[in-house]
């Protein structure tokens, strides 16, 4: 499995760098959604096309996670994904799933969610 990761945060941005380390999952973790398009960008297209996830936050300063995906979206890499925020709501979580993204998880959480 390999994982495209965006996030702000550095404490989390580790822990989910560990986490999929220990799980033996290939991470692509960087700390913000303008890098991540920046990586994926020169990317050969053979590696693109190993990609399985795309975990994001999704308020981050520069690109939002929503635009982030939508920019990926764009650009051919449709992905399923899940978004990490601390400002998650029932709505929020809702309107992710209409447009058939995977899950919404609410900071802080743990390893095992």
């Amino acid at each position: 499995m390999s994982l495209l990761v965006a996030e702000d945060d550095i404490h989390t941005r580790l822990s989910l760098d560990v986490t999929f380390r220990r799980a033996g999952v290939r991470a692509l973790v960087v700390e913000s959604a303008d890098a991540l398009l920046e990586r994926v960008a020169g990317m050969p297209e053979e590696e693109r096309a190993r990609i399985d996830l795309l975990v994001t936050d999704l308020v981050m300063p520069g690109t939002l996670g929503e635009e982030l995906i939508r920019k990926l979206d764009a650009d051919g890499l449709f992905l399923p994904v899940v978004v990490i925020t601390a400002y998650g709501t029932p709505e929020l979580e809702a309107e992710f799933r209409r447009r058939g993204h995977v899950t919404v998880l609410n900071k802080p959480f743990h390893p095992d969610d």
